[in-house]
């Protein structure tokens, strides 16, 4: 995958979400429309599992990453 900032080539690899313990239980990844995302409700979120592809760019320090929906 080219990298969107600077078009290199990207490293493949997964991205993890934790709650920096053993147990995951009440850590949360979720996506939330810009219309959405500055309102107390969040109307539309969608809630993702804690893992997914990722990609890795060694020039701009970034990661890009596609989570499946719960």
């Amino acid at each position: 995958m080219k990298c969107p900032e600077c078009n290199k080539e990207m490293k493949k690899g997964e991205v993890k979400a934790s709650g920096g313990t053993f147990s995951e239980i009440g850590t949360t990844l979720r996506w939330i429309p810009d219309e959405s995302k500055r309102k107390f409700f969040k109307k539309g979120a969608v809630s993702l599992h804690l893992y997914g592809k990722g990609w890795y760019c060694d020039e701009c320090m970034k990661v890009l990453a596609a989570f499946d929906e719960r």
